[in-house]
Parts: structure tokens; sequence; C-alpha cells
């Protein structure tokens, strides 16, 4: 018997946010459904809290979107460069000096994303 009258506890959605070994974070949430965890669209996060896209679209928003990475960071770098080399994105060096990087991404009307790595 319910504790509530009418209410279900089974429908309740229960949502989640895991934080892995290298910082990374995502949300899941619980569907009593199919008895499953689930990824939620959108919700991956690198440890600089950097957007981590899902599809070509995620890498520019429609726009532009910068990817910020901190120092001694390079795995870090290197994997989210890896991952946009994956899904067909250019990647360049427009250079600068400093120990600070970030990624520079900008599309046209949704055209193909076009990504600078910024040093400053």
């Amino acid at each position: 018997m319910p504790l509530i009258k009418g209410f279900n506890a089974a429908a309740v959605p229960i949502s989640v946010r895991v934080v892995f070994a290298d910082g990374t974070t995502a949300r899941y949430i619980w569907k009593p459904e199919t008895k499953m965890w689930t990824r939620i669209p959108g919700t991956a996060r690198d440890n600089f809290n950097n957007i981590i896209p899902e599809t070509v679209q995620d890498i520019t928003g429609g726009g532009y979107r910068e990817y910020v990475f901190g120092q001694g960071s390079s795995s870090d770098l290197t994997q989210f460069t890896a991952r946009l080399t994956h899904m067909g994105v250019p990647v360049g060096t427009a250079g600068g000096t400093g120990n600070r990087v970030k990624i520079g991404c900008s599309s046209v009307n949704n055209g193909p994303p076009i990504c600078e790595i910024m040093i400053y």
C-alpha cells in the first residue's frame, strides 16, 4: 500500500551526478521501466567543466564555443583533440605564448566546425 494515496514511487525519476576518477562528470537517470541507468545527453563535462561534445553540432553549439584547459592538462588536451579528429573536425594551431591552452571552435549557419588551439 502506498504511503501517500495516489503516489507511485516507481514513477519518480532518480538522477545522479557521477564523478569519474579523472574528474569527468555526467548525469544519469534511473529508468524504472527498463531497470537501467541511462546517461542524460549533454551533461558530460571534463575535469575543467568543458562540455564533452557527443555530436559534431555539440562542438560549437551552433556558433562559437571555447574549451579551456589549465596547466598540466596535456592528457586532457590530447584526448579532446583526438575526439575532435575522430569526429572529422579539423584542429589547427593559432599559436600564442603562455602556460594555458584553450581550443576555440566555430561554425557558420550550423556548418562544419573548425577548431584552433590557442596558447595564452
